[in-house]
């Protein structure tokens, strides 16, 4: 009597293996694809982080000099990119800001606000910086 062994793959064998495999290729796809959605998103953020960066040194230059931060703003109050729009606005500080009642003449402070938006995958996205400088007056430089 000759007894034969079964050495091939059943064909379920092979259906459970393709499907196996299919779900990891898709989970395989949908983890790289977001990891570049991830890069570029932090991409653009990199990049709106170095405009703010480059505005915030103008600024510093600016207030090192005789003109003043208020000239600065004058000059460049929005900024368009093909791929940023950057809007800052100078306003002095108030007596609402914290509560408490502020001379605005004697404190010499004035709020600079930045916001800078773009456009990524379909989305704006925004960041918002808001720092303090101090005022320039006329008659203290003479």
């Amino acid at each position: 009597m000759i007894i034969l062994k079964n050495k091939a793959f059943l064909l379920i064998e092979v259906l459970i293996t393709v499907v196996i495999v299919s779900v990891s290729i898709v989970f395989i796809n949908h983890a790289f694809t977001s990891s570049l959605k991830a890069v570029s998103l932090s991409n653009g953020y990199r990049e709106a982080i170095l405009v703010l960066k480059n505005r915030t040194f103008d600024l510093e230059l600016f207030l090192d000099s005789e003109e003043g931060a208020t000239s600065f703003l004058e000059e460049n109050e929005v900024f368009m990119d093909e791929d940023f729009q950057l809007r800052s606005k100078i306003s002095p500080l108030t007596s609402d800001d914290k509560g408490d009642e502020y001379d605005e003449e004697n404190i010499g402070i004035e709020r600079f606000a930045t916001s800078l938006s773009w456009q990524a995958r379909g989305f704006e996205r925004k960041i918002d910086i808001l720092t303090y400088v101090p005022v320039v007056n006329e008659d203290e430089e003479e």
